[in-house]
């Protein structure tokens, strides 16, 4: 019988053509990050609704008042002098300058992949590659009789949590109190199907806090009712510290835009790709990598110009061949494993899914 694995996802399993085409995305949004630090001078600026300004200008307003001053004045800096992120900018998303925040950013067309200048032959090659590659991460269908009574939904749980190092350390006195930790986020599959990972309020932790979850706590459950196969999901997973005010309850929102721009952006190098139809669900797949890569990526962007420091975000893969698979020895859950999240602090979470 067929099997089902799950690993986490790093920005270096994106193949560098594939990053490469999605820059104007990134660029898109880190010009969004700068504005909003740049418009918010203005009390009445106002941000059109779902725009990646809109959406980030939530996360703002919860910064404390001297990161959101000196993210501002680094702003209005950067912008006047037209550094190389806003001379990018003006080509990229033909924006002649930032600080116009009545330009819908949000409308912009983003530059084509197809004007890069890539070798084409080369590229054709190492799409096929890349896609193959893709295919054996989802695992191939097998013919296998399937497990009596097939499972309705998929959950990722988590056991354990436990804190290396906390938050805010104020050397040689001490530590500012307790970390109020919650994770959250959202979820995409290869049906392109996204969803909720509803904040989960963890409780709080000094450093070597261990806090363990029996029954393990259910962080999310997606159906698998019509699903197709070979199929993947992604978990796309923040940790926060709840004083510094969350944005894993704003991953959802984003998560459905950065799909659709990235289904957008390379719809026509992903249409020449799947050659007749013969990868099945890898083009979705291929964009779930795709979201987990730009998630880290704006995670990056909103450290660097506000001085927020959220933990790296996690994206957490789980490949289903066929609607009968199991887990290793026919089991229906996964032997827990940890992952690590890294920013102001470090914390460890373990995790398994259970097929239900």
């Amino acid at each position: 019988m067929s099997e089902i694995t799950s690993r986490r996802i790093n920005s270096t399993d994106v193949p560098t053509e594939l990053a490469r085409a999605v820059q104007p995305i990134v660029l898109k949004w880190e010009a969004a990050a700068a504005r909003v630090a740049f418009g918010s001078a203005n009390p009445m600026q106002s941000w059109p609704k779902g725009s990646p300004e809109e959406l980030l200008h939530q996360r703002f307003t919860k910064l404390p008042v001297d990161l959101q001053e000196m993210s501002r004045k680094r702003a209005t800096e950067s912008l006047q002098r037209r550094p190389r992120m806003a001379l990018r900018a003006g080509h990229h998303l033909n924006i002649s300058d930032l600080r116009d925040l009545s330009v819908q950013m949000d409308q912009l067309q983003l530059a084509n992949f197809n004007k890069l200048q890539i070798d084409e032959p080369l590229l054709e090659r190492r799409t096929i590659e890349f896609f193959t590659d893709t295919a054996k991460l989802l695992g191939q269908p097998q013919s296998a009789a399937q497990a009596a009574g097939p499972p309705s939904s998929i959950t990722l749980r988590m056991q354990r949590m436990v804190c290396v190092d906390e938050t805010n350390a104020v050397w040689p006195i001490g530590e500012n109190g307790e970390d109020e930790i919650s994770i959250g986020g959202a979820t995409v599959d290869s049906d392109q199907n996204t969803g909720q990972i509803q904040a989960f309020n963890c409780g709080n932790f000094d450093d070597s806090t261990r806090r363990d979850w029996n029954p393990a706590a259910d962080l999310v459950t997606v159906s698998l009712a019509g699903a197709t196969y070979p199929r993947a999901l992604f978990a796309n997973l923040l940790l926060v510290e709840r004083d510094h005010g969350g944005i894993e309850g704003l991953v959802k929102q984003i998560v459905d835009k950065l799909a659709q721009e990235a289904k957008n952006q390379l719809a026509g190098w992903l249409a020449g790709a799947a050659i007749g139809g013969a990868f099945g669900g890898v083009v979705g797949a291929i964009i779930g990598l795709v979201v987990g890569y730009l998630i880290d990526k704006l995670v990056g962007i909103i450290a660097g110009w506000w001085d927020d420091d959220p933990f790296t975000p996690a994206t957490i893969m789980v490949s289903l061949p066929d609607s009968g698979a199991t887990f290793p020895n026919n089991s229906r859950t996964m032997d827990s494993t940890v992952v690590r999240f890294r920013g102001p602090g470090e914390y460890a979470v373990r995790y398994d899914w259970q097929l239900r």
